[in-house]
């Protein structure tokens, strides 16, 4: 997860990343990409589409699960998409995933409603931690706009 990894990477005592103690908490099969069908990464990329029997197909690159949303209950599709990060892979992939702040708003709901996975507690402390973490930094910059920059 992006920002666990963030967290583990900033070492900031006050905000130290989430101790995992099941290894299979910790693995994520929600990295929560947005604005973008998961038909058409399966076209993109159908070297990395997995098919297991009797299962719905996923993509894995490199023995990590890429998930999309999948609670529009929870969060606001296009809100999501205009607030989500845009990243690019160093071969020049583009995506987007939902910025922290979303992915808290979408695992409190999954957890709130008992539609969660197991994994969801944990990863709802993560994204709070991290938002909590990148507004503080943006506070500390004196940045004039940190809802905008680092939401």
């Amino acid at each position: 997860m992006i920002y666990y990894q963030a967290l583990k990477k900033a070492r900031n005592p006050d905000f130290p990343a989430p101790i995992v103690k099941e290894p299979e908490r910790l693995q994520s099969r929600d990295a929560d990409f947005t604005h973008v069908w998961k038909g058409d990464y399966f076209d993109a990329l159908p070297e990395f589409v997995v098919q297991p029997d009797g299962a719905a197909a996923y993509l894995e690159i490199e023995g990590i699960r890429l998930g999309f949303a999948q609670a529009p209950d929870g969060i606001i599709p296009e809100e999501a998409f205009q607030k989500s990060r845009k990243l690019k892979t160093k071969l020049g992939t583009q995506f987007s995933i939902l910025d922290p702040l979303r992915l808290y708003r979408n695992k409190q709901y999954l957890v709130t409603k008992n539609r969660g996975k197991a994994n969801d507690t944990f990863h709802l402390e993560i994204a709070r931690t991290y938002a909590v973490f990148e507004l503080t930094q943006a506070i500390r910059r004196n940045s004039s706009n940190p809802t905008s920059r680092y939401q």
